[in-house]
């Protein structure tokens, strides 16, 4: 590099006045595809790509879980038992009637 020699970065067809009419005319001279931005992933999808789980999918019945609430301070096997008794108390409540 030159010692007195500086890069102007926003200049030129990548200005943000011009970039968005300069800068696809420079992928076509240059032969090239324009990059496209990724979609966003949400939880449940990375999850899903990192770890190969289903974080949604209840590990007692194996159906699709829905956020409710959010229990600070228990290990797993807490909230394990915790689920299981609420799910016998509704259906206790529920074939009383």
């Amino acid at each position: 590099a030159e010692k007195n020699f500086r890069a102007i970065r926003y200049y030129g067809f990548l200005s943000n006045r011009k970039r968005g009419e300069a800068l696809p005319l420079v992928y076509d001279l240059l032969d090239q595809e324009e990059p496209v931005e990724p979609k966003p992933l949400n939880y449940a999808q990375m999850m899903h790509h990192l770890v190969g789980i289903d974080p949604y999918k209840c590990i007692l019945c194996g159906g699709r879980m829905c956020f409710v609430k959010m229990e600070m301070g228990l290990k797993g096997h807490e909230l394990v038992t915790l689920r299981k008794a609420t799910i016998r108390e509704k259906r206790r409540l529920r074939y009383s009637l």
